[in-house]
């Protein structure tokens, strides 16, 4: 998830900063304020599976007081409406459905146990769900945040129409393992609207196809159809796979506000050094610093035989 990454990126620049000024000589005395609290936040819907509509919400570290739990904030308000489009006006007069604490929900700590959630994920806090909520595309919805202290958190975003994927492909390659499994080479293929398009794509190495999350995923990849706009178009997975892998492919239409964010979020996760130019996230939110993302996933599954 977002604030997991966020907050590693922060730890690995207090560790190098460490270092570089650990080999100075004379000591210099600062006197540097706290770093302004911010909240956190990553909401996202779908129309494929309950269980990747969730709303976690955390508070920003201080680079000063490193705290490496995430700081998941509790007792607050979640809710989205659906909305639609009235002229140029979006109007959001739809139903409401309000999300919980994942712990505040009878049985949750039984059910995310037998689905393998990890035992730091059980500690976690600031998940916000609703099992019964499930998006429908082209349809707008607004998401709601009042937190304890009566600071408010709204956004709003939209489903695209997902767009399948046509055909899966692969190639055995090389020589085999220990395990005597070849190296498996996968392609996907699907056909790209004349309009432009804003793909997400997340793979999951397993034999369920359940994803808790999209910060779960094994890989992912954000890209759009700039330069290959309207035609039958492939995804090809340079890194193999194994034989015999169960490979799980989500691919998922966003909304160009949510892809630009989450483009520069992975620009800026994956070049994590201290010395690189500072990126700043485009926001979609009011209130706090993250995006609600509405995802239309088409999913696939293909075992390596």
């Amino acid at each position: 998830m977002i604030c997991m990454r966020l907050h590693k990126r922060i730890h690995i620049a207090m560790v190098a900063t460490f270092f570089l000024t650990a080999s100075c000589e004379k000591e210099i005395s600062m006197n540097v304020k706290p770093g302004k609290e911010e909240l956190v936040v990553e909401a996202t819907i779908n129309q494929f599976s309950p269980l990747l509509n969730y709303v976690f919400i955390t508070k920003s570290l201080d680079y000063f007081k490193p705290d490496l739990t995430l700081g998941g904030v509790d007792q607050a308000v979640v809710t989205i409406t659906a909305g639609r489009i009235n002229g140029q006006d979006t109007i959001f007069d739809g139903a409401s459905t309000r999300f919980f604490n994942i712990y505040d929900l009878p049985g949750a700590d039984t059910l995310y146990a037998g689905l393998g959630i990890d035992s730091i994920t059980r500690n976690l806090r600031g998940i916000y769900v609703n099992p019964t909520f499930i998006g429908t595309p082209n349809i707008p919805y607004k998401l709601e945040i009042v937190l304890a202290d009566g600071r408010r958190v709204t956004g709003t975003t939209v489903i695209p129409e997902p767009i399948p994927i046509d055909t899966l492909k692969y190639e055995l390659r090389g020589e085999p393992d220990d395990s005597g499994r070849v190296d498996a080479y996968l392609s996907f293929f699907w056909q790209d609207p004349p309009e432009r398009n804003n793909y997400r794509v997340f793979v999951k190495e397993q034999f369920s196809s359940v994803l808790l999350g999209w910060g779960a995923a094994d890989r992912d990849y954000t890209f759009d159809d700039e330069f290959t706009n309207g035609i039958y178009r492939s995804f090809n997975f340079f890194r193999p796979f194994k034989q015999q892998d169960t490979i799980n492919i989500f691919m998922a239409q966003v909304g160009r506000r949510e892809f630009l964010f989450w483009q520069l979020y992975e620009r800026a996760d994956n070049g994590a050094s201290p010395f690189s130019t500072p990126i700043v996230l485009k926001s979609t939110l009011n209130g706090a610093i993250g995006v609600f993302t509405g995802y239309g996933v088409s999913f696939r599954q293909i075992i390596l035989k």
